[in-house]
């Protein structure tokens, strides 16, 4: 009996030890509860956004099993539309391995098959809109708009577009999502993306709807522009002014797990939401709970900086090198 127990103090220890070297993530509350999902409503736009480091090109169940398991609130009764960035593998494969059933998953139509991909989840409370009520079906076909991607740069990422109605009661909005090109020198070649992308948008035929536009910009001062300490998030929201005037930026101001780019020293690209103020008010920004408490700093504790860093370490190994942001607008009536 004492030969038993001894055994199951060891394995008790070894299991505790091995958690330990990982990032735990949260059950959802009522783990045998009914994963069934909520259907939107048009008082609110829940947008969640996540970049997830060319997620497929290389398999990693462990991986997928994390994002899946932490998402998994999120998709019951959170979120309406979920844009997920940087995806090397179809809609269909992606959604079978992360996303809820019940969720529709789309990409750009004839995407190449080792292409950075968008990938956008809807909500069964929302209907995609193709045609009727003068809608240009031949606009939406694809959902892409190609004028944004750079080839010539190594970034063949289109923007992802569409038009979205609630089923609740009828309200529409046009939606974009853009993946821009990283590196803290590109600045000048992220401000040509935009331009190109206001440019197809206002000779579209989608003005007379609210707008969201969702992408990844840099906060931090611009490097190629002869405005002295401008912000590039700024710059960029200029160019969106001049061809939608009523736009407002609401800024996710969350860092990312790897928190500089490279030897700049700067902040890498946030996750950024620009949206019409006529349709929508700020209502609240977060990041998901295992994302949440990585982004404290304590300089005058080394001890804390060291364990902050290494739980960083293991969430880029766990999940991505970026952290969910999840943007909550509350409609005007």
């Amino acid at each position: 009996m004492r030969f038993v127990f001894i055994i199951l103090i060891f394995l008790l220890s070894l299991s505790c030890e091995e958690s330990s070297k990982s990032v735990k993530v949260r059950e959802p509350n009522g783990s045998g509860a009914s994963n069934k999902v909520t259907s939107s409503k048009s008082e609110q736009l829940r947008i969640g956004v996540y970049s997830l480091d060319k997620y497929g090109i290389t398999k990693n169940a462990n991986k997928t099993k994390n994002i899946k398991k932490a998402l998994t609130p999120f998709f019951k009764d959170k979120v309406d539309l979920m844009v997920f960035t940087d995806v090397m593998v179809s809609a269909t494969q992606f959604k079978k391995e992360v996303v809820n059933n019940e969720f529709v998953c789309e990409t750009f139509k004839k995407s190449k098959k080792k292409q950075s991909k968008i990938i956008v989840c809807r909500n069964p409370g929302l209907i995609k809109m193709v045609r009727g009520n003068g809608l240009p079906e031949e606009e939406l076909a694809n959902n892409t708009i190609n004028e944004v991607a750079l080839p010539n740069y190594n970034h063949d990422v289109p923007a992802f577009h569409s038009v979205y109605e609630f089923k609740n009661d009828g309200f529409r909005f046009y939606f974009v999502a853009v993946d821009l090109i990283s590196g803290f020198s590109n600045d000048d070649l992220r401000q040509d993306q935009l331009e190109a992308l206001t440019s197809y948008m206002n000779q579209s035929s989608f003005l007379e709807l609210p707008a969201v536009l969702v992408g990844n910009w840099k906060n931090n001062p611009a490097l190629n522009n002869d405005l002295s300490g401008a912000r590039e998030i700024d710059l960029l929201h200029e160019s969106i002014l001049r061809v939608f005037p009523e736009t407002s930026l609401f800024e996710s101001k969350l860092p990312r797990t790897k928190v500089l780019d490279g030897d700049s020293g700067l902040p890498k690209k946030y996750n950024n939401l620009f949206y019409n103020k006529a349709a929508w008010s700020e209502e609240s920004v977060k990041s998901n709970d295992i994302c949440a408490d990585l982004n404290t700093e304590d300089a005058e504790n080394p001890d804390k900086v060291r364990r902050l860093e290494e739980r960083r370490y293991l969430y880029v190994e766990n999940f991505s090198s970026y952290c969910t942001v999840f943007f909550n607008l509350r409609r005007k009536k």
